[in-house]
């Protein structure tokens, strides 16, 4: 498209929008209180918005069409919620990944929270996010599964599951990385 842009759920990761009061704006004085210079920061688009066409280079590097529409995207835990249609008081969404997440909607940001909260892909909604690091699973995987324990143990299992061939996948252990 030669536009960038990054879209709410990412930029209030960030710590530099205002994701709290629905205007998913930069905050000017804390982008200028940490000295960074503000047209390096992307423009803030909604979610799923159509960035621009895609332009002729890329679509021939691609295989696709010139001129279709390229969209704004999100982060995976938010386009995971607007997937599996997560609601306010509804029931909570948990991913295992490299990340393990629990996360629910809220219709309004919740300010006794101690929890991340973060935009929703749908405007006028928020997540709140229990956040754990999931390479603790990769690593009682690899034990559970004879590979030993610590970071050897890991590469022995990816190893393994990298040379593996499809006749002996049909029921082996499936991680699918969350980043």
């Amino acid at each position: 498209t030669g536009e960038r842009a990054i879209d709410p759920t990412q930029a209030s990761y960030t710590g530099l929008m205002a994701s709290t009061d629905g205007s998913c704006r930069w905050l000017a004085d804390v982008v200028q209180r940490l000295g960074i210079p503000p047209q390096q920061l992307p423009p803030v688009r909604p979610s799923l918005s159509v960035l621009g066409p895609l332009m002729a280079t890329t679509a021939a590097t691609l295989g696709l069409p010139t001129g279709i529409p390229v969209l704004v995207g999100s982060g995976d835990t938010p386009a995971a919620s607007y997937a599996l249609g997560t609601e306010p008081g509804g029931r909570p969404l948990l991913i295992m990944g490299t990340t393990h997440v629990v996360s629910n909607a809220l219709a309004a940001p919740d300010p006794r929270a101690k929890a991340l909260q973060r935009v929703d892909v749908r405007a006028g909604r928020w997540l709140i996010n229990g956040v754990i690091n999931g390479g603790d699973s990769l690593a009682e995987g690899a034990a559970r599964l004879g590979y030993g324990q610590g970071d050897i143990a890991v590469e022995a299992l990816v190893g393994t599951a990298f040379q593996a061939r499809p006749n002996q996948m049909t029921d082996a252990p499936v991680f699918i990385p969350h980043t």
